[in-house]
């Protein structure tokens, strides 16, 4: 598992022949994230996921129905997160300790090893700036604060990624022009230049599923980030402004 999330966290490579980003392969990091899945790991199935939404997913070019798969696997890592911020153990064996490598010490106090993820978030807590101390120890209640405030603000960064990657698509709704005229002379035009025939019942299913994932995803946010994390309303993603 960590051999692969060190091959995707590689810098994205150019092509120089075509000027395309060519992205990292991310098969193995889904594949190993199902059998952590179907082993019930879900710690390392989070942290499998992670890396793989660490960037906007590319859906420019995917058809509807591999949208659709994506946002369920997208939809999984949510509910993840959210699984994660609610369980309040930080114990040995816990998910908490084991995502962020956290150290039990005495009771009810623990070590954040240097060079960890949450080792500059208790930092940044404390207000030091500069020359961090190389571990942290920490009680459970100030553990446990900036633990959920880690994940929350994961969980919003990571949502509003998504969501304005599917708004840049054009899966939310075909274009009447197209359907009725045939063709499409709107350059700015978003909506889905999709064939008549094209427009099958599998079709019209994957574009619910895709619409109520989004959906689902987006409530899911909204539900721990009422402040800022604005729902978008189904009208909106059918009929985008």
């Amino acid at each position: 598992m960590f051999k692969s999330i060190a091959s995707y966290n590689r810098e994205i490579l150019v092509n120089p022949d075509t000027a395309d980003v060519v992205e990292p392969d991310f098969v193995q990091l889904r594949r190993l994230a199902f059998r952590f899945l179907r082993r019930t790991n879900k710690a390392a199935a989070l942290m499998c996921l992670d890396h793989l939404f660490s960037r906007p997913p590319s859906l420019h070019k995917t058809t509807l129905m591999e949208t659709e798969s994506l946002l369920s696997l997208y939809l999984t890592y949510v509910r993840l997160l959210d699984q994660v911020w609610r369980d309040e153990r930080l114990s040995e064996g816990s998910d908490c300790q084991k995502i962020f490598a956290l150290e039990v010490q005495q009771k009810d106090h623990y070590l954040v090893p240097k060079n960890t993820f949450l080792h500059g978030k208790v930092s940044a807590a404390r207000g030091i700036l500069d020359d961090p101390q190389p571990e942290h120890i920490c009680s459970h209640e100030e553990l446990r604060r900036i633990v959920s405030d880690a994940i929350l603000g994961r969980m919003k960064n990571r949502v509003t990624m998504q969501e304005r990657a599917c708004r840049g698509t054009r899966g939310f709704s075909p274009c009447l022009n197209t359907l009725i005229r045939k063709n499409c002379f709107n350059e700015n035009c978003q909506f889905h230049h999709i064939p008549p025939d094209e427009i099958t019942l599998d079709w019209f299913h994957a574009r619910l599923r895709f619409l109520f994932l989004e959906f689902q995803i987006l409530r899911l946010a909204q539900h721990f980030d009422k402040g800022t994390m604005q729902c978008v309303s189904l009208s909106q993603l059918i009929y985008p402004r």
